[in-house]
């Protein structure tokens, strides 16, 4: 899976993935359902170009946020780049970042 930091704290996590911070210019790849040694997640810098190949004979679905977007097959290749777009959020309340996780989390103080 790619991800945002924005995306961080959504399916990312949920696949084990880092929580990064909304004001970090990063990409994020983490494996899903991996059954392999290596299941951690990769956060890497923004200009990073992410290519994932399909092999073997089995076909891949490509889903986006929740949503099956196209089929691959033997030897396609997906790029994955940081958009030259920057998405504007609303926010409501307020605290931060850091505090809405711990909100969210149940995290206190120590």
């Amino acid at each position: 899976m790619v991800s945002t930091p924005t995306g961080s704290t959504a399916y990312n996590l949920s696949a084990r993935g880092s929580i990064v911070a909304p004001t970090h210019s990063s990409l994020q790849l983490t494996p899903v359902a991996p059954h392999m040694l290596f299941d951690r997640s990769l956060v890497l810098r923004p200009d990073t170009e992410i290519r994932i190949a399909v092999l073997g004979e089995r076909e891949a679905n490509l889903s986006v946020d929740g949503r099956s977007v196209a089929v691959l097959g033997n030897g396609d290749v997906l790029v994955a780049t940081r958009s030259d777009v920057i998405a504007r959020l609303v926010t409501s309340g307020s605290g931060g970042f850091h505090q809405v996780l711990k909100q969210k989390f149940g995290l206190k103080d120590r």
